[in-house]
Order: C-alpha cells, then sequence, then structure tokens
C-alpha cells in the first residue's frame, strides 16, 4: 500500500510527484483543431481526451489555461480531435510547441462544424461545443459528436514522458543461452485462423505458422512475412502476442497476431474458423492455449501479452499488472 499524504503541504515538489504518478497511465495522442475568430487554423496535443457517453455521444478534452489556444477553445464554433498514428510522431511534438504556424505543410480539410480535420489520423471526431466548465488550470470542453471517421494503423500512445508504440516492429527476438527460437503468427483472415500442417510421430498435426530462425539470426519479422508471401498471400503483424517455451523441441516460440491480406494459396496450411478447430489434433498445448485465449480476446476485443513463466503462465493486458493465467481464463469466460 502507499503511504498517504493527505495532511502534507501542496507545494511545487508535490506537483511534480503527483505529475509523475499521472504520467504512469497510458494515453493516446490527439491533436484537437478549432477555427479562431480571424479564420485562422489553431491547435494543439492533447491526450487529456475521453468518451463521455454514446447516447448522446459527447467526449471531452482539458485544455490548459496557460496555452496560446485556451481563449480560441472558449469561442464560438465546433472543435475537431484527431487521433493520431505511430508515424506522426512529428506532427505531436509540433502541435505540442508555440511554433507560430503549426499548419504550415500540414494536409487537412474543414470538416462539417468547421474545424480542421487533419489527414492521414487514425481516427476523427468533429464536434459542436456542448458545454466548457471550468476546472482548476484547466478547461473541460465537452463536445457533441456531429460527424468521425477513422482509419487504419496503430496508435500513438504515450506514458512517463515518452511515446510508446504498441506495434511489432521492435521485432522482439531474444535467444535463451542453448536454445532455438521460432517466430510463428496467430494470422487471422476472416475471423479464420491459418494453421500449418506438420507430421508429429507419423501423425498429421497442426500448427502455427512460422519460422525457426538460425544461430545469431535477427529480423523475425521479415523472416516470417518471406513465409508468408511463400503461401501465397500477405500478413500485416501487429503486436506480439505470446512467449513460451516447449520442451518437446527445447525452443522459445514467440508469437504475434497479424491480419492476412487474402486466403493462401498453398495446401500446406488451411483456414480454421473457431467452430472448425482441429482442437485434438494441435501439434502441443501451448498452440491450443494461445489459439483458445485468441478467439475468447477477440470476442471482447480485449487482447493481453502471455509469457510463459514457471508457475504456469501469466497474462499482461496492456496498461494492468500480470495476472494469473487461469483466472485471466475464467475472467473472459464470466
Amino acid at each position: 500500500m502507499g503511504t498517504s499524504e493527505a495532511s502534507a503541504p501542496w507545494d511545487a515538489a508535490r506537483t511534480r510527484a503527483l505529475r509523475g504518478a499521472l504520467g504512469m497511465f497510458v494515453t493516446g495522442v490527439t491533436i484537437v483543431t478549432k477555427i479562431d475568430r480571424d479564420g485562422q487554423p489553431r491547435g494543439l496535443t492533447a491526450n487529456s481526451f475521453t468518451s463521455v457517453s454514446l447516447d448522446p455521444p459527447l467526449v471531452l478534452v482539458c485544455i490548459a489555461r496557460g496555452t496560446a489556444s485556451h481563449d480560441t477553445f472558449q469561442g464560438p464554433g465546433g472543435f475537431a480531435i484527431n487521433v493520431l498514428s505511430d508515424a506522426q510522431r512529428e506532427l505531436s511534438d509540433r502541435f505540442a510547441s508555440k511554433s507560430p504556424d503549426k499548419f504550415a505543410g500540414v494536409d487537412y480539410r474543414l470538416g462539417i462544424g468547421g474545424a480542421p480535420v487533419i489527414d492521414a489520423s487514425l481516427a476523427w471526431l468533429d464536434c459542436a461545443t456542448e458545454r466548457i466548465i471550468e476546472a482548476g488550470d484547466h478547461i473541460i470542453v465537452i463536445g457533441r459528436v456531429a460527424d468521425f471517421g477513422a482509419g487504419a494503423g496503430r496508435p500513438l500512445a504515450y506514458c512517463q514522458g515518452a511515446y510508446l508504440s504498441f506495434g511489432a516492429e521492435q521485432d522482439a527476438v531474444f535467444r535463451p543461452q542453448g536454445k532455438s527460437v521460432t517466430v510463428d503468427c496467430i494470422a487471422d483472415f476472416g475471423g479464420a485462423i491459418l494453421l500449418r500442417a506438420v507430421d508429429v510421430d507419423g501423425e498429421r498435426r497442426w500448427t502455427l505458422p512460422g519460422v525457426a530462425l538460425a544461430r545469431g539470426e535477427r529480423g523475425g519479422l521479415a523472416a516470417l512475412a518471406r513465409f508468408i508471401e511463400g503461401l501465397g498471400t500477405a500478413i500485416n503483424v501487429n503486436f506480439i502476442y505470446s512467449v513460451y517455451e516447449t520442451p518437446h523441441d527445447d525452443a522459445v516460440h514467440i508469437v504475434y497476431r497479424g491480419t492476412l491480406s487474402g486466403p493462401p494459396a498453398s495446401d500446406e496450411v488451411r483456414l480454421f474458423a473457431e467452430n472448425e478447430m482441429p482442437w485434438d489434433r494441435l501439434a502441443h498445448q501451448q498452440i491450443h492455449d494461445a489459439v483458445e485465449r485468441y478467439f475468447k480476446e477477440r470476442a471482447f476485443d480485449q487482447f493481453g501479452v502471455y509469457v510463459d513463466m514457471e508457475d504456469g503462465g501469466h497474462v499482461a493486458p496492456v496498461a494492468q499488472q500480470p495476472q494469473a493465467w487461469s483466472s485471466y481464463v475464467s475472467d473472459l469466460d464470466k
């Protein structure tokens, strides 16, 4: 348990400590935009954004009183919230600065409420100002969503004063001494999972598509992409999903999840829907567990990362503490 500081004086040091505590919360990154009274586009980077209600469709964003755009956002007219992808870090930095011309070279259009909607944003919300609430050193601007859109990509995230990437491009391959490494993938197409046929002790079994890396080899994701291309399709790898060891091949398996661009053309693989899965003919129990968890998590749109441990494994949902595997699966069944 943390120590209560309710009686401590609220000085500059405690304010900095509070900022650090709040910074432990992982957020997305947005650029909030509006047209000022002179007809000029204004905008600032904000991560204090949240959904308020679906019926009616309301969102809010908090804007510091000290920002140059503070008065603009208290003026008439609507505003837009542009959710950034991880390819838009430069825009985030620019709109967080005091640059006098933040929109220089930025492609945008005006939404139906008149606010700038930035091209290539991961998502955007065109809002009419519903209410403005004074709250300490910020104002809370509540908007009613009039129009919106979403694209494809990975979100830009922020935590502890730094950007985070939820992408898999880090190629998280490690090699414990004496172990081989295999890079596998749960590849989804239209709700079905791609499995590859293998021979196990003279029996036909099914396993995840993957590649074994040679000693000292890196670039596991590139090798995985080439393997999938050899099956007559392509894959967009999104996130790391599971890391586990298997005793039968003394290997570390690093499993990503991704989306296929189309059905494969090879006879050595097949797409299985959940109700078609050959559960009793999977190559080993770890594949069974990973695929079963994937179908459950996809139904709830709630994904975690599984790491095999001596006590049976843990699942770490994004921005949460690791949870025991048995209780995690039990929670999904509730």
